[in-house]
């Protein structure tokens, strides 16, 4: 169906051939053809976002052990990584106490080397599933139609 609000009044016009069940569209009907795929489009690219939020909520698994890695948990981590760092390098003033605490609230010791070693591995995963989201919106925006893009799975492939 295309809607025309040309002088105030509204008219639908509808294809303009249809045979075996398919439709012939008139070629004013692409434009809004265009914008639907465009709406889904922004739909599927929002359901990206969410899925990658939801994973790095999940956390990821260092050395057997549960860590949290949601946006709060990765300023932690990059916040205790820059005072590990200064004490690995031995800078003046410089203190480490080496507790950090798992997602299954157990309290974990790290030596400061051994902490930003930790951080490099947290940093990876969250660089790699960012990194994969931005593949699969690259996917969804190429998407010539309805069915390539309902063919892109956001599900599958992320990076653990």
């Amino acid at each position: 169906m295309f809607v025309d609000r040309s002088n105030g009044a509204v008219k639908a016009e509808f294809p303009t051939r249809q045979y075996d069940g398919q439709e012939e569209l008139a070629e004013d009907h692409v434009d809004l053809l265009a914008y639907r795929l465009k709406g889904r489009k922004r739909d599927r690219l929002g359901e990206v976002a969410a899925e990658l939020a939801r994973r790095n909520a999940a956390g990821f698994v260092y050395q057997g052990k549960p860590y949290q890695l949601d946006d709060t948990s990765q300023a932690r981590i990059t916040a205790l990584v820059v005072k590990a760092d200064r004490a690995v390098a031995g800078l003046p003033g410089a203190t480490w106490s080496g507790k950090f605490i798992a997602a299954d609230n157990t309290e974990v010791t790290f030596t400061a080397a051994e902490f930003a070693a930790f951080a490099e591995a947290a940093s990876d995963i969250v660089i790699a599933r960012r990194l994969y989201a931005r593949e699969i919106k690259n996917a969804i925006l190429a998407a010539p139609d309805g069915s390539a893009l309902d063919a892109v799975d956001i599900s599958a492939g992320w990076p653990t």
